[in-house]
């Protein structure tokens, strides 16, 4: 068992050692103090934005060269200078016109239509000859709709399993989600079918249901990953009108 006066670096080297959970666990709460300092000058969501530092601490233990001359303290905070740029872009407010929010749920459309005829998504020009709209413009509506309309985005609040081997699984935290959004996902949880319900939940990691890939959801429920993909894409954009009421 780690010692309480282990210094950061020998939580480092026993990290180093071992690259498991409790050993990452262990350094990052010696480095808390640190991480929660850096989080606090920047404005948002207090939970978000310190998630956010967790993750790029993780990083930043991960890519840290013991052999260098920078101290390990040092590096942690010069790889917490991205929560910058995060925390402006969580503060910008987002205002979608009705043109644009029509063309948004058009390119879905279409793209659930191209989606079940090919078996896989449309490419940007696909959709662009399809809808009679700009690559440029496409790319561009799709920037501006809120995040809350795809289902488990990094924009919502998200948990690293922090897994040393590299795949790390997003579970959103419902109690975290701006109040609108959490009230948004429990009313369309709650007015959908069984069927729905599940697609939400494992999308999501709702209801404590693991967050799983459509090929994995559809697996599950005996359906195809493409009727997966169709009706994730609705539950978002239920999500999202609720939001926008």
């Amino acid at each position: 068992m780690a010692s309480s006066t282990e210094t950061i670096m020998e939580a480092y080297y026993n990290w180093k050692k071992n690259k498991n959970k409790q050993s990452l666990s262990y350094l990052l709460k010696k480095l808390e103090p640190i991480i929660n300092s850096e989080a606090s000058r920047f404005k948002g969501s207090d939970v978000i934005i310190k998630k956010k530092a967790r993750l790029l601490a993780i990083n930043a233990i991960k890519t840290y060269n013991p052999k260098s001359n920078v101290k390990l303290t040092s590096w942690v905070v010069s790889q917490l200078q991205p929560l910058s740029r995060y925390s402006t872009k969580l503060a910008r407010p987002v205002q979608v016109s009705e043109l644009a929010w029509k063309q948004y749920l058009q390119i879905e459309n279409a793209k659930k239509q191209f989606e079940y005829e090919h078996g896989r998504e449309p490419a940007p020009e696909e959709l662009a000859d399809k809808l009679g709209i700009s690559v440029k413009r496409i790319n561009k509506i799709q920037e501006m709709v809120p995040s809350y309309t795809h289902i488990g985005t990094a924009e919502q609040s998200v948990k690293e399993d922090e897994n040393l081997g590299g795949g790390s699984q997003a579970v959103v935290e419902l109690g975290e989600m701006d109040p609108k959004i959490r009230e948004a996902v429990e009313f369309v949880h709650s007015s959908v079918d069984d069927r729905d319900k599940q697609i939400l939940e494992y999308k999501i990691g709702y209801k404590d249901k693991p967050m799983l890939s459509n090929q994995e959801i559809a697996k599950k429920l005996g359906v195809t990953p493409a009727f997966v993909t169709m009706r994730s894409k609705d539950l978002g954009e239920l999500i999202a009108k609720q939001v926008a009421k």
